[in-house]
């Protein structure tokens, strides 16, 4: 046998909400662990009556190669039981306790070394206290034939079941008791343990001659073999009340006590009168007695012995005769079961665990009302009864005591399984831009809103912290991950006072320019004052300015001949000019050529430059000496093209700007 490893169990936070839009369409059938998950999960079967108390939880460890099982959580109704773990190779098992009868829910968490809990599906059961006491004995066991009657434990007196066959009440839990202090009873503890027994009965009636009679002194001598066992010990069932019975206090005060773990009773009203009051009455007395044993001894209770009975030799009320009779002992076990006029019944007190009433023959003389089915001595009386058939006390006891919801097997047990396991997913932490994400495992994202971040452009979401690697949204998260945004620094390029967003270490688009009537573009500069040429080609690394640089336009006239040139021009003194008859007296600024031209100065205006003529004059023409300004009429013969030349040589850079500005 392994050696056993103890994990305690500790209750730890809440998981925190999600923030994600998800798609967890897939998400059952992508999680790896579906396996573990759906299956894990050995005791209790789903849709399983099980018998109120201590309940043993049991699974397969969960065996994975990506990750370390570090521990493992067991939640019953969502609460975190803080309950020993024990750790037994493959299995793991924990033992949980209710005494509500109810639908109740297991479920599994196992702790992954990435702090990942992967949960089992939650197994839905059912808690029940109703048990019964089978007669067995000459080879024969009641068991066999009793209709089904919901039960969810029962005991035959003895250490061992007696029918191991298919039955009505089949597959519901056993439990030994050690009837008597007979030769060799000490060492039955040892075989029950080994069986796999959890929970043993102690002495049946050891206060009776007539039942087990074991003195005060020997029970006491005997305690320790039962502490010893590790089992979950019951103590001795005494006829007489326990608060009551001198046999009882006496053990009770020679004991530890703390050894004891139940207390059963057993209790059988004689009387239970004729009137609704008078069965009250009793079956408030029946109750009171209940809780005046728990108050007493502070123990749980297991009432293993309980009907309506009278020995009394001279009145056989009870005998299974008198329907009347019936009628009431069927409102007495109503009563004491589910309780009546604020008097809680057994399946409501939460210190009753488990209660089990005593069926007797139904024709039997002295109880014969509390049967819950035909014996084969009923038989035996009156052929017509039918062996197991349930009596109406039967039926009722098979339909009291039931958690809601669950479906009774048919009188045969023949039962289907009556509430599946329910998947619960799993959750992966997710970090995102640095917070915490909770999201389903086996699930993807199908969204994450676009962050902002002051002065920068988001760029992506990456898996890597250095933003290498894009992050892929129809991948199936299944561990816990961290997304991290990727973020471009943004630099602000003002040109000509429009704001553009350019990204760090990339280039300005270089715009086209504008047309400004009257001037030429001169380019783009990063400085207003037009001392530094902006490039283009360079990376920009912060926020910056670029002006456009514009140049006004002169128009400079000169004989009706119009050129623009750029403002501050300097004009070359062109070539003088040529016309035939006079000759060339300067150029001038006026049209009266009194002012001469300033070819030294820039030009910043419009303006019209002028050319002064001589005639020249043929001695043998007789005429006077005369100048002309400008005074060419068309059709003359002269010519100027040394001047024209002269002068777009000067310009000719101008001219072809001007051309492109006027496009």
């Amino acid at each position: 046998m392994k050696k056993s490893k103890i994990i305690k169990v500790a209750i730890l936070a809440l998981f925190s909400a999600v923030l994600l839009t998800l798609n967890n369409v897939g998400a059952i059938s992508s999680n790896p662990y579906n396996d573990w998950k759906t299956s894990a999960i050995n005791y209790p079967n789903n849709g399983q009556l099980v018998p109120a108390g201590p309940i043993t939880i049991t699974w397969d460890r969960l065996s994975i190669d990506s990750h370390e099982v570090t521990g493992y959580e067991v939640y019953l109704d969502n609460v975190l039981q803080n309950s020993t773990i024990i750790d037994e190779g493959d299995i793991f098992s924990c033992e949980v306790y209710t005494t509500k009868v109810a639908q109740h829910q297991v479920k599994i968490l196992a702790q992954l070394s990435n702090n990942t809990k992967i949960s089992t599906s939650a197994r839905n059961f059912y808690i029940s206290k109703k048990g019964m006491g089978f007669y067995s004995g000459n080879g024969y066991s009641a068991i066999q034939d009793a209709q089904n009657m919901g039960l969810s434990w029962y005991y035959n007196w003895g250490t061992a079941p007696t029918y191991a066959g298919t039955c009505p009440n089949q597959k519901i839990d056993f439990v030994p008791m050690i009837w008597g202090a007979y030769n060799g009873s000490n060492e039955q503890l040892t075989t029950i343990k080994n069986a796999g027994y959890k929970t043993v009965l102690g002495y049946n009636e050891p206060d009776f001659v007539d039942q087990s009679n074991v003195p005060v002194a020997t029970a006491i001598a005997n305690q320790h073999y039962f502490t010893n066992s590790g089992m979950r010990i019951g103590a001795p069932a005494t006829a007489i009340q326990a608060p009551n019975s001198e046999w009882f206090n006496e053990y009770w005060q020679g004991i530890n006590t703390d050894d004891i773990d139940f207390i059963p009773v057993h209790n059988y009203p004689g009387n239970i009168g004729v009137t609704d009051k008078e069965i009250k009455d009793n079956a408030k007395s029946f109750l009171n007695f209940i809780n005046e044993t728990h108050n007493k001894f502070n123990k749980p209770i297991w009432v293993t012995e309980f009907a309506v009975a009278n020995w009394d030799p001279y009145w056989d009320g009870y005998n299974g005769a008198n329907e009347a009779n019936k009628a009431e002992v069927r409102k007495f076990l109503n009563y004491v079961i589910n309780g009546f006029d604020n008097n809680v019944g057994l399946n409501d007190l939460e210190f009753v665990e488990r209660y089990a009433w005593f069926s007797f023959d139904a024709l039997d003389r002295y109880g014969g009302d509390s049967g819950l089915f035909n014996t084969k001595a009923d038989h035996d009386k009156n052929s017509m009864l039918k062996i197991g058939t349930l009596t109406t006390l039967g039926n009722d006891y098979r339909n009291l005591g039931n958690p809601e919801g669950y479906i009774l097997p048919n009188l045969m047990g023949e039962i289907e399984p009556s509430i599946e396991d329910e998947y619960v997913d799993d959750y992966v932490n997710v970090m995102i831009n640095g917070r915490s994400e909770n999201v389903v495992l086996g699930s993807k994202f199908d969204k994450i809103d676009t962050p902002v971040k002051d002065g920068y452009v988001f760029s992506g979401w990456y898996s890597d912290e250095a933003c290498t690697k894009e992050y892929d949204f129809d991948s199936i998260v299944t561990d816990n991950v961290t997304i991290y945004p990727k973020w471009l620094k943004m630099h602000t390029v003002t040109i000509d006072g429009i704001d553009n967003k350019v990204i760090d270490g990339n280039t300005a688009v270089k715009p086209l320019p504008s047309v400004k009537d009257g001037y030429v573009f001169k380019g783009w500069y990063s400085d207003s004052e037009y001392n530094n040429k902006f490039d283009f080609n360079e990376p920009i690394r912060g926020d910056i300015a670029i002006y456009s640089k514009w140049v006004k336009l002169v128009t400079v006239s000169v004989d009706n001949n119009k050129v623009l040139i750029e403002s501050g021009t300097v004009l070359s003194r062109p070539d003088m000019p040529i016309k035939n008859g006079y000759t060339f007296a300067g150029w001038y600024s006026d049209e009266a050529c009194t002012k001469e031209f300033d070819f030294a100065k820039p030009l910043l205006e419009d303006v019209t430059i002028y050319t002064k003529w001589k005639k020249v004059i043929d001695p043998m023409e007789k005429e006077d000496q005369t100048t002309s300004i400008n005074s060419v009429k068309t059709g003359d013969n002269f010519a100027i093209q040394g001047y024209v030349l002269g002068l777009i040589g000067v310009m000719a850079a101008i001219v072809m700007m001007q051309k492109k500005y006027n496009k």
